[in-house]
């Protein structure tokens, strides 16, 4: 694989495809930089051409290619197709990325598709009024994306070194309920396993009792806690469960908390088997 200290993308306003794009090729190469130009130069060496000048990196012309979630590539994702393995170590956690934030990244740029972090990129982009270097601008952009990229990289490497304890866990399920030591990335094993819900200790002190999503990257679960506890004060929801020990469930149904592991087992247990009143 053939790695690249310099680069060229086209100047002007940039957007969330570019500068995650950049942002890439610096995780990958630390000193790397770029040219940010109108046209490709004549005769280009030992750089790499992103964005700009039709070539494999390039999503301007009638060759569109698709994700295979159908969404278009743009060049952020035509580079990560390249080196996104390289960069997370694992084939599972490339395709993740790919899926729930790539592809996404790539269809705001090629069809204007409104999401936060592409707009977030975009508003570093100097304002009509301002005397600011609009390559200092990418440059700032870039560096913010370099550290959010690196952050979702490293989260979904965790995903990937939790697998062998949460294997562990659903060896020992009981009652469709897997028992985790702590707080660890459960859901792409459990999705696909029996397990309706998790529970582990909770940072704010208790234990949570966490519903196993049906898909990846969505709160929708298998088994939701009963709507009349969403939202509650404790002492509601102590009354309508008859747990002293239940003390939160949130509004959208899908992790409780209890004061002690015991209750934590047997609110699972009751959710489950459809004791709670008023599903």
């Amino acid at each position: 694989m053939i790695f690249f200290s310099k680069g060229i993308t086209h100047s002007g306003a940039f957007h969330a495809d570019d500068v995650f794009a950049t942002a890439l090729l610096k995780i990958i190469e630390p000193s790397f930089t770029v040219k940010r130009v109108l046209s490709v130069p004549d005769n280009v060496k030992d750089c790499i051409v992103y964005d700009i000048g039709g070539g494999p990196y390039d999503h301007h012309d009638k060759n569109i290619r698709y994700h295979e979630n159908g969404k278009r590539y743009a060049s952020f994702g035509l580079l990560w197709r390249e080196y996104g393995e390289y960069v997370t170590g694992s084939y599972e956690s490339y395709k993740r990325i790919e899926e729930n934030f790539v592809s996404i990244i790539d269809e705001s740029d090629n069809l204007g598709e409104y999401n936060p972090i592409s707009r977030t990129i975009t508003a570093f982009n100097p304002v009509w009024n301002s005397k600011e270097n609009v390559d200092d601008a990418f440059e700032e952009a870039v560096a913010f994306a370099k550290c959010v990229l690196e952050k979702i990289i490293r989260h979904e490497r965790s995903i990937d070194s939790a697998d062998d304890e949460i294997k562990k866990a659903i060896v020992n399920m009981r009652d469709k309920i897997v028992i985790l030591p702590q707080e660890i990335p459960f859901t792409e094993t459990l999705i696909n396993s029996e397990a309706i819900f998790a529970i582990f200790p909770s940072n704010r002190g208790g234990y949570c009792i966490r519903g196993i999503p049906v898909k990846y990257g969505t709160r929708v679960t298998k088994m939701s806690f009963p709507k009349e506890w969403r939202g509650e004060t404790p002492e509601t929801l102590q009354k309508l469960s008859g747990n002293a020990d239940l003390v939160f469930c949130h509004n959208s149904g899908f992790i409780a908390s209890t004061n002690t592991y015991e209750s934590a087992i047997l609110i699972a247990k009751q959710v489950i088997n459809c004791t709670a009143p008023k599903f």
